[in-house]
């Protein structure tokens, strides 16, 4: 991979984000696709966050965001989608125009899981165990303590 002023810088922020599979996924996708950009692991702090998302956004950068970001970037992107506004959090951002724009892109992922994986009806299923062993409790909450049954 030649890097070059006219590489586009592209970047996961998190911290910690050592440990990511992004960039080497990001960038085998980048060399089989012949494209002209690198995919970056950025360890950002919550006091630097900011100041790297305009400093992404002044060389015209893209990328991604992970824990504990998602909800502090919606809050410093100056364009979101609907989404991402609805949600509260951003997980993906580029440049438009000098500006960062954010989206959200966990949703279809998700989406797209539980379709692979048989569709609606498994959700459906998580959901009513979920009510049942914890009332008052969001469903996703249970994703981050323990397997859904049938999910396995």
């Amino acid at each position: 991979m030649e890097i070059g002023a006219n590489t586009r810088l592209l970047v996961i922020l998190g911290d910690p984000v050592g440990h990511s599979l992004s960039p080497s996924m990001h960038n085998a996708a980048i060399r089989a696709l012949g494209l002209d950009a690198a995919y970056l692991a950025m360890r950002t702090t919550a006091d630097t966050l900011p100041v790297v998302l305009q400093a992404l956004a002044a060389v015209g950068a893209a990328g991604n965001v992970t824990v504990p970001h998602k909800q502090a970037t919606e809050r410093y992107v100056t364009k979101k989608t609907e989404l991402c506004a609805r949600l509260g959090a951003c997980n993906t951002f580029w440049t438009e125009h000098g500006a960062m724009v954010g989206d959200n892109t966990d949703v279809s992922g998700v989406r797209a899981a539980v379709h692979a994986l048989g569709g609606h009806g498994r959700i459906r299923a998580c959901r009513r165990d979920r009510r049942r062993r914890r009332p008052g409790k969001a469903a996703g909450t249970l994703a981050r303590s323990r397997p859904c049954p049938g999910l396995r």
